[in-house]
């Protein structure tokens, strides 16, 4: 109560943001509704403390009997309300209106009073005219009482964000909630803001709301850890920044499943920045112009004009003389490589991508059938068609040494690091009797050549007619799910495609769908830096990761002596950026150095700072 209703406490800081907001809607009197907690008495306290001179209150009913157990935990509740009400009128908010109290237990007790406990915390509530708001966990005891014991509105925690369940869990929740007439909780915390996983979970609570309809129709509350909506709310990463986009959907129901971001939310996005001070007003007015061109592009069916278009003002902006200008200044440039990897990473979808692999040569596991040889780049010549190498092995039904099944591997060098986006095999049909598709074909990649990563292993496509002569290919899409165009895309260098074949197995064509490494073949880091604030004693790094992948980023830092001071590590975010927030201590005075690495790198990327503690 102390520090909620301090002078400058946390309801007097929710009342002047609540003027704040009405000074920029322009109604003066907008209101915002509040909820206060009432605490649980616990049944086994058996020391309160004294309220109103009788004597400190005792909770326990194994010391003073059931019947006084409960009426001391009704006058502790009673004191509670009588608090929150007097505090309350004595500070007159201006802009806040009291309308209810929210029970913190989260489950009914699992005594054979805990009904009775409930209602009458409820009844005391409605005595003040006021509303019953509960939030019970996905166990808890008796949550289908929520309505017997007088709560008015209930929400079921699927507890699924935090981990150590499968998605269903989400399913489960929204059909109790909906068969107990409850609604569900929204729940994430800061984590999200680093670990794509915890991102994704958040999105699944946003997408069950939909399924099961609990976003238009049901009671929704929604619980944060730390800062979460208001770090995404002012990140310059633009796929955060649209998980708070995102979230205000959800609250005002307007928010669809599979939501992009389609080219007129980047570009929402984009003059949200172009208006702080960080770029040049011209220039950010030549940046939206060309945003609007990549737009037409993409509306004209262009997609690899726009992806250039995009690339092409990229290297402008990172051009010495154009930064000398000072119309753009580096963290800037870096959040504009942001944008290209949204646009090409996530806009693209499977367009707008490269063959990595046309006129690559390979290696192949097992030779070719002696009647067709193979020169090397048959599998990658660009042509389709009969004509190209057969990986059928003729000898096999005529008495051939080989196998009539067996697994062949090819593998290409791609000559650096790639984003890859997709990876396809193209198996041909003949008017022969009996021909047809392998029974699966797996895809991998290496940065190394030694240590492989499997990506998918997509089966064949439904039976085609094999007496047509019509050429026919599948895909196999590398973000694991066949079919599906992903924009999961991995960096590599090298590239593996493994089948079982035997004699009525035809390999026409193989594509590697992608684009070169934004840098140059390399895992590098760009526009990292370095910002100390020495009055909160805090260190914030950040930059951008550019292989066209989440990584995980190393970071160490040595004081001025050459001491560890600190290591750590998180993760990149689907378009690269990454964030350390350190709390300094100690006697860091001086120059210290800042060391930054993910795999792949030759040497670290180091950044110094300055650091003098003032006290």
């Amino acid at each position: 109560m102390d520090k909620t209703f301090a002078a400058t406490g946390d309801m007097q800081q929710l009342n002047e943001a609540a003027k704040e907001v009405g000074a920029k809607l322009k109604q003066p009197d907008h209101q915002v509704k509040v909820v206060l907690m009432i605490p649980n008495p616990g049944e086994s306290l058996t020391d309160f403390g004294d309220i109103d001179g009788s004597g400190s209150l005792n909770f326990n009913d194994s010391v003073v009997g059931k019947e006084k157990a409960s009426e001391n935990r009704g006058k502790a509740v009673q004191w509670w309300l009588d608090q929150a009400r007097q505090r309350w009128q004595a500070a007159n908010y201006s802009n806040l209106d009291f309308v209810g109290m929210y029970w913190m237990p989260e489950q009914i007790d699992i005594s054979e009073s805990g009904p009775d406990i409930a209602r009458m915390v409820s009844d005391k509530v409605h005595a003040m005219n006021m509303k019953v708001f509960w939030i019970p966990h996905s166990y808890a005891y008796k949550m289908f009482m929520w309505k017997d014991v007088g709560f008015d509105a209930a929400a079921l925690q699927p507890n699924y964000f935090f981990g150590g369940m499968d998605s269903d869990r989400l399913d489960d929740a929204t059909n109790t909630a909906k068969r107990y007439g409850m609604g569900n909780e929204v729940e994430f915390d800061d984590g999200m803001l680093t670990d794509p996983v915890l991102r994704e979970r958040f999105i699944e609570y946003l997408d069950s709301g939909v399924r099961s309809g609990l976003m238009q129709n049901g009671f929704r509350a929604h619980y944060q850890g730390n800062n979460a909506v208001y770090n995404l709310g002012v990140s310059k990463d633009p796929s955060l920044r649209l998980m708070y986009d995102w979230l205000y959907q959800y609250l005002n129901g307007t928010y669809a499943i599979d939501s992009s971001p389609a080219p007129e939310t980047m570009t929402e996005l984009v003059q949200r920045y172009v208006a702080s001070n960080e770029i040049n007003s011209a220039f950010g007015n030549e940046l939206l112009y060309r945003l609007q061109t990549i737009k037409l592009l993409l509306d004209e069916n262009k997609p690899e004009d726009a992806v250039t278009y995009m690339q092409d003002f990229l290297a402008h902006i990172h051009d010495p003389a154009v930064q000398a200008q000072g119309l753009i200044s580096a963290p800037a440039a870096t959040l504009l490589d942001t944008y290209a990897q949204v646009l090409i990473h996530t806009w693209s979808d499977g367009w707008g991508l490269s063959n990595l692999a046309l006129g690559k040569n390979y290696t192949v596991s097992q030779p070719p059938n002696s009647n067709y040889p193979d020169s090397g780049n048959e599998l990658t010549d660009g042509q389709f068609g009969w004509t190209d190498y057969r990986n059928e092995q003729w000898q096999a039904h005529a008495g051939s040494d080989y196998p009539d099944e067996r697994s062949r591997t090819i593998t290409f060098d791609l000559g650096g690091n790639k984003s890859i986006g997709a990876i396809r095999a193209h198996f041909l049909q003949d008017k022969g009797p009996g021909i047809y598709f392998p029974q699966n074909v797996t895809f991998s990649v290496s940065s190394d050549g030694q240590s492989w990563s499997p990506l998918a292993t997509v089966s064949p496509p439904p039976a085609h007619d094999v007496t047509s002569a019509e050429f026919v290919g599948w895909s196999g899409i590398t973000d694991g799910v066949p079919g599906k165009a992903g924009a999961d895309k991995v960096s590599a260098r090298y590239v593996k495609v493994e089948y079982p074949v035997n004699v009525w197995v035809f390999l026409d064509e193989i594509e590697v769908l992608g684009i070169d490494d934004p840098a140059g073949g390399g895992t590098v880091i760009d526009g990292a830096r370095a910002e100390v604030d020495a009055d909160a004693k805090k260190l914030t790094i950040d930059g951008l990761v550019m292989n066209g992948s989440q990584s995980q980023v190393n970071l160490k830092i040595l004081d001025s002596k050459g001491k560890i001071r600190y290591e750590g590590q998180t993760t990149s975010t689907e378009t690269g950026g990454f964030h350390f927030t350190i709390k300094l201590t100690g006697n860091l005075k001086g120059t210290c150095d800042a060391y930054l690495s993910v795999e792949g790198m030759s040497a670290p990327l180091k950044i110094s700072f300055e650091y003098n503690k003032k006290d």
